[in-house]
């Protein structure tokens, strides 16, 4: 039988948080402090990665949607992403040309 562990909303984004504000690499001898994004190799990584992003997507999809643009919405139906990677098919570079309009800067 396998035991779960519950995390309120509240807890979850503390532990998130910890996760961020001390994540360390060593190279070289010395340890530096990861002060961009989240330590990757974590079980949490590709979970968080997914939802950060989709948020973005999902915000995109639902202005072009708002503004009637079905059309490039037909175009952009065969966007995949794992984790931080996108294929895109089929989409006659329209990915490409809005991925600036998506996503924030790095």
């Amino acid at each position: 039988n396998r035991s779960y562990l519950r995390f309120t909303k509240d807890e979850l984004l503390e532990c998130i948080y910890f996760l961020i504000d001390n994540a360390y690499v060593k190279h070289n001898n010395c340890i530096h402090r990861q002060v961009i994004g989240i330590p990757m190799g974590t079980s949490c990584a590709p979970h968080k990665a997914n939802v950060y992003l989709h948020q973005y997507e999902h915000e995109y999809f639902m202005k072009l949607y708002e503004a009637n643009k079905i059309e490039d919405l037909a175009k952009l139906e065969h966007v995949y992403r794992y984790q931080d990677d996108l294929l895109s098919l089929n989409d006659f570079g329209l990915l490409e040309r809005v991925l600036s309009e998506i996503y924030p800067p790095e």
